[in-house]
Order: structure tokens, then sequence, then C-alpha cells
């Protein structure tokens, strides 16, 4: 159970971030509306709405200000489940007291004893559970899957690699690298300005952003055997599993667990398909 606390997981890009703080502001707004909790019931006002809602923007906006404040300190390199459960405890403490401020100030009450704080900061963390719970709830559930010993060496048998020669890919700023074992390396993919790269560091994905262009990268993976299946995306088709229609996409699956699903341009969806039917 400890060991889930040490998982490695994805760093929210800054619009994930404003995304999720949205969410979670809009939840607390719905459960004080519906639910009307601790006296909120009671509370007469004519801005009733209005003044609940407040402590929605609160949140939405405590959240994004938590994590640019957060970003000058955290590894975003070595982000694990138990630095996200911290932070989101954390986050919770920062936003309950703003909200506690907000609370005094808004509903003309003086009381700013440490003992009303501490009355005050516990409802709130009542309330955010049903988010805050949600919200780790997925990041759990996007873990990579633990593969049982007696099936690590059927899943995860290495790929045959072009090289054996350590590959650096770099950024637009020359210090900013990624080194692999090109075996280890499997997907490339564009998201805005930067570029994140998939490959296995000590057993598990890692996911590493870098400032660059597809095009760029395109350049220094091609000798691997990677090819564009999609604007978007960069691999060797003989990683993929299958293909499989969602929507009007085509998606790429890998053989191995823990790796995003990929599109697939429709030019090259026919070529991928026989190729994955010459393999099996």
């Amino acid at each position: 159970m400890l060991s889930l606390f040490t998982r490695n997981i994805p760093f929210d890009h800054q619009h994930q971030r404003a995304k999720i703080g949205l969410w979670l502001g809009l939840s607390v707004f719905l459960i004080l509306i519906i639910f009307q909790p601790y006296g909120t019931y009671e509370f007469r006002s004519e801005a009733k709405y209005l003044m609940l809602g407040g402590y929605g923007v609160l949140v939405f906006l405590g959240y994004v200000s938590f994590w640019e404040v957060a970003l000058l300190w955290v590894n975003k390199d070595a982000w694990t489940f138990g630095k996200e459960v911290l932070a989101l405890v954390l986050m919770v403490c920062f936003v309950a007291t703003l909200s506690f401020v907000y609370h005094r100030l808004f509903f003309s009450i003086q009381d700013y004893s440490l003992g009303s704080y501490f009355g005050f900061l516990s409802r709130c963390a009542s309330i955010a559970a049903i988010p805050v719970g949600f919200r780790l709830y997925n990041v759990w559930k996007s873990l990579p899957r633990e593969i049982p010993q007696q099936e690590v060496e059927k899943v995860q048998q290495p790929i045959a690699s072009p090289s054996v020669e350590p590959i650096t890919l770099t950024g637009t700023n020359r210090t900013d690298t990624i080194t692999c074992d090109p075996g280890d390396l499997r997907l490339i993919q564009s998201m805005d300005n930067y570029v994140e790269v998939w490959y296995r560091k000590g057993g598990d994905w890692k996911k590493t952003t870098l400032r660059n262009t597809m095009k760029e990268l395109e350049k220094q993976v091609e000798a691997l055997g990677f090819e564009r299946v999609h604007r978007s995306a960069l691999l060797r088709v003989d990683q993929l599993k299958s293909l499989k229609i969602s929507g009007a996409k085509t998606m790429a699956h890998f053989r191995e667990p823990g790796l995003p699903e990929v599109p697939i341009s429709r030019s090259k969806v026919a070529d991928i398909r026989t190729r994955l039917a010459e393999k099996t």
C-alpha cells in the first residue's frame, strides 16, 4: 500500500490545472447550494447564491495561485502520487484560509480566534472531501497497472533497438535534454509549444516535457524507426498492439500497459492496419 505513494505520475500542465481548479470551484458551489450545510440553509439574503458563488470563485483562484507558487519549488520530473496527495491537503488549507477571511468580511463576523479558524477549517475539509477525493481517484485510476512478477517478462519484454547507444533528445535550449536507451523510448506527442516524451525509467513510464517542435524531434528520432502517424504523434509502429475506432477517430494502443492511446491520421490507418496484421 505504501508503495502507491511513491509511484510516479505525470505532472499536469498549467491549462490542465486551470480546468481542475474550475471543476473544483464548481463542485464546491453546487455542494453549498444543493446541500446547504453548516447553517447555510438558515442564512437569508437576496444575494445568498451570489455570496455562496464567491466560495466557488475562491476555490478556483486559490487552486490556480497555489500551484503557481508551488511550481517555484516542486520537481515536475519526480512527481509522485504521495506528493499529489500532500499538495492537495496543503491546497485545501490555503483555500480554507482565504474562505475564512471571505466569510468573516462578507458575513460581518468579527470572530478571528484560532478556535473559530480551526472549526471553519474542519468544515471546509469536510466539504472538500468529495471533489478532492474524486480528483485523487482519477489520478489513481490513471496509474499504470502493476504487473505480477510472473508476467513481467512476458508483458514487458524489451523491444529490439536499432542502437545500443543512449540517445539524447534536445530542446531549443541545448541544456534542456532527455537521455535514455533507444529501446526505452516509446512516444513523442505535441503539446502547445512543447513536446511530451514518453520513455521507461526505473521500471515506470516517465513523461517529460521539452520545448521544441515536432519537426525537429522527428529529425532526431527518424534513425530509430520512429514515424509521424499523426500531426501530434511520433512512434514506432512495431511497438503497437492494435488500432481501435473511438467515435470519429482511430486510436492506437501500445503493446505495454501504462502508455496513452494515440490518434492515427486517416491517411495512415490502412497502412498501419496492414503492418500490424502482418506481425500476427
